[in-house]
C-alpha cells in the first residue's frame, strides 16, 4: 500500500496492492497513524500525516496548494471534521 500523489492534489488516492484485503490496508493506515479505509472506494488521511510525509518539502506553495484542496474538500463533503481528515480514493492496484 503507498499514498500517491501528496504533491498531486488533483488526483490525490490511496494505492493498495491487489493482494491487501480492505481490512489490512485499513490496518496498516491505522498502525502508521495516516488515517483509515472507509470502505473500497475511500480513505481518509489525517492532515497532520500529510504534513509529516512530506516534511521539509512542505514549501509555502504545497500549503497553499493544500489549503485550497482542503477547502474544496470540505466544499464537496470529503472532510472529517473530527479527525481533520480529507478523503482520497482508494485505487486497487
Amino acid at each position: 500500500m503507498s499514498l500517491e500523489g501528496v504533491a498531486d492534489f488533483k488526483r490525490f488516492r490511496v494505492e493498495v496492492s491487489s493482494l491487501e484485503t480492505w481490512e489490512e490496508a485499513n490496518a496498516a493506515l491505522t498502525a502508521k497513524a495516516l488515517g483509515r479505509v472507509q470502505d473500497k472506494e475511500h480513505a481518509f488521511i489525517s492532515v497532520e500525516a500529510l504534513k509529516r510525509l512530506v516534511g521539509e518539502a512542505a514549501t509555502p506553495a504545497w500549503i497553499d496548494e493544500l489549503e485550497k484542496m482542503l477547502a474544496y474538500a470540505k466544499h464537496k463533503g470529503w472532510w472529517d471534521e473530527a479527525t481533520q481528515s480529507v478523503a482520497a480514493h482508494v485505487v486497487w492496484a
